[in-house]
C-alpha cells in the first residue's frame, strides 16, 4: 500500500486532506503521518517509508519548498504534491525546479485532488515496477556473470585435454547453446577463439621456456594433431612455431 505523508500547518486543512484519502482511496493509500510543519516532515522522511507528500508552502520553521527540497536531494523517487493558496508564477516555477509531482492550489477542489493523487499512484507502481526488473536484471546477470566464471575455470583447469563445449556446458549445468552465447555477449568472443587463445598464449610460454618439440607441445596444450597444431599457431601469432622458438631462444 502507498504510503503518504500530509503536511499542512492549519488543523483543518489536514484533517479534510484525511478525509480525502479515506473516502476515496482507502484501499490503495495509508495516511503515515499528519504534520503541521517542514522540519517535522523531513524528520519523519528519513526514518520512514514514504511513497507520496501533500506539502503546503507556508508553514512555520521550516517552509514546504525548503523541507522538499530536503526530501527531495535525499529521495528522488518520492513524489510530492504542493499545496498552496497562492498562484503566483515563481511559486509554481520554484515547485518545478525542486521536482516535485503537481502543483495545487487551495482550496482543493475534489475533482483535482482525485485526478492528481491518481496520477501519482500510477507513477509510483510504475517507478516500483521499473526498479523490481532493475532489480531482476542485476541478479540475472549477476548470476549469469557466475556461469562464465565456473566455465573459465573449468576451461583453464581443462584446456590441455580434448575438451568441448558440450562437456563445459554440462559441467556448469546450462544447454552448450545457450551457455555459447552468454559466453559470447559477456566476453565479447566465442568458446572456440577463447580456448584457442588459451592454448596458443600456453605454447608460447613452453616454446620460450622448455627444451621440448613442437610435437610434444601440441600434446601438452591440447592438440592431437600436431600439424593441426601447427597451422593453428601460425595463424594465430603469426609465423611458425619454428620460427617463434628460434627467435625467443
Amino acid at each position: 500500500m502507498i504510503k503518504v505523508m500530509i503536511v499542512e500547518d492549519e488543523v483543518i486543512e489536514r484533517k479534510a486532506l484525511a478525509y480525502l484519502f479515506e473516502e476515496y482511496f482507502k484501499d490503495k493509500i495509508e495516511v503515515a503521518a499528519n504534520l503541521s510543519n517542514g522540519e517535522r516532515a523531513v524528520e519523519f522522511e528519513k526514518n520512514n517509508e514514504v511513497d507520496l507528500i501533500l506539502m503546503d508552502i507556508h508553514m512555520p520553521i521550516l517552509d514546504g519548498f525548503g523541507a522538499s527540497r530536503i526530501i527531495r536531494d535525499r529521495n528522488k523517487n518520492i513524489q510530492i504534491i504542493i499545496l498552496t493558496a497562492y498562484s503566483e508564477f515563481e511559486y509554481a516555477r520554484s515547485a518545478i525546479d525542486i521536482g516535485v509531482f503537481k502543483y495545487l492550489l487551495k482550496p482543493v477542489d475534489n475533482d483535482e485532488f482525485i485526478s492528481a493523487i491518481n496520477d501519482a499512484i500510477q507513477k509510483i507502481n510504475s517507478s516500483v515496477v521499473i526498479n523490481k526488473t532493475e532489480e531482476v536484471d542485476w541478479v540475472k546477470r549477476d548470476r549469469n556473470i557466475k556461469f562464465i566464471d565456473e566455465m573459465k575455470s573449468y576451461i583453464l583447469e581443462n584446456f590441455t585435454n580434448d575438451i568441448s563445449l558440450e562437456q563445459v556446458a554440462e559441467h556448469v549445468g546450462l544447454s552448450p547453446d545457450y551457455l555459447g552465447k552468454l559466453f559470447k555477449k559477456i566476453e565479447g568472443q566465442t568458446f572456440t577463439n577463447y580456448l584457442i587463445h588459451l592454448r596458443m598464449e600456453k605454447s608460447k610460454e613452453l616454446l620460450e621456456q622448455r627444451d621440448l618439440s613442437i610435437k610434444q607441445i601440441a600434446y601438452m596444450v591440447g592438440y592431437s594433431d600436431p600439424n593441426y597444431f601447427s597451422r593453428a599457431f601460425k595463424k594465430y601469432v603469426g609465423i611458425s612455431a619454428t620460427q617463434y622458438e628460434r627467435v625467443k631462444k
